[in-house]
């Protein structure tokens, strides 16, 4: 049965929950979209506590289905002030739906700046302060040599650090070459949440 995986930055803790009838059989955008539709209030400024990135796989995730590896952000965009999604290629929903994990939602706000490691056995939080400011691919190879080989990597660059307008998320392919959900500026809500990787 396939999970949503709520985490919170604030405390550092972690909840899998049903998706429930509200849910319930959408994945990608449907899902990202619906979560934003429902948990973030219009009002919210998007670079602030309210805010939630959510992060998806798509329904087929993980099958050999052609084009089914799509990995879908969601959030208030600190670019347009609407409800943004943006998709990325890459191994995140395949991972993701191995884990049996649907949907990511992040809330709250790390002290200082954290890399969120998932897995098989739940969530570790990890500081992150020598990732500061890295590159995409940087971070990449640090992740590889802290957490091992094989790992996708979902980063955010030093213009989401920076909180800038035109800042994107990055996913990991399986030659760890960034593949980009670069619109809406959704780098720089992670950079607000002190999210590195």
């Amino acid at each position: 049965m396939k999970k949503i995986l709520r985490i919170n930055l604030d405390n550092q803790t972690f909840a899998y929950e049903e998706p429930g009838d509200k849910y319930k059989n959408l994945g990608g955008r449907a899902l990202t979209s619906t979560i934003i539709s429902s948990e973030v209030d219009p009002k919210t400024d998007p670079l602030c506590h309210d805010n939630k990135p959510v992060f998806a796989a798509g329904l087929l995730g993980g099958t050999a289905v052609p084009n089914s590896g799509r990995f879908s952000v969601g959030t208030k965009s600190p670019l347009t002030h609407t409800m943004k999604e943006a998709n990325a290629g890459g191994t995140a929903a395949i991972k993701m739906a191995r884990l049996n994990i649907i949907g990511i939602i992040f809330e709250g706000q790390a002290k200082e700046l954290v890399n969120v490691h998932i897995d098989k056995d739940g969530v570790t939080f990890h500081k992150a302060a020598d990732y500061h400011m890295l590159g995409t691919n940087d971070t990449y190879a640090k992740a590889q040599a802290e957490f091992g080989e094989g790992k996708s990597v979902i980063a955010n660059g030093p213009a989401g650090e920076k909180q800038l307008m035109s800042s994107g998320i990055f996913v990991s392919s399986p030659e760890y070459f960034p593949r980009a959900a670069g619109r809406g500026g959704l780098g720089a809500g992670m950079g607000y949440n002190n999210l590195k990787a």
